[in-house]
């Protein structure tokens, strides 16, 4: 059995509370995944166009060096 298929058998035996705190956690790590992706193309964008280097330090919550 897969991955997927064992979290889908146990989802089908899971309770209503428990379903929605999953859900909730998997939302919140596509999130984090997506904004660590958004902020890796940033930098990466960053190297090649320096003005961009303030909004991959902004897009980290890291303070933004002065020039």
């Amino acid at each position: 059995m897969n991955t997927k298929d064992h979290l889908i058998q146990e989802i089908n035996q899971a309770p209503e509370f428990l379903l929605q705190e999953v859900l909730n956690f998997f939302l919140f790590l596509k999130l984090r995944l997506s904004q660590r992706s958004f902020s890796n193309s940033s930098i990466s964008s960053a190297q090649t166009n320096p003005e961009l280097f303030f909004l991959a330090e902004s897009a980290g919550n890291q303070p933004a060096a002065i020039p």
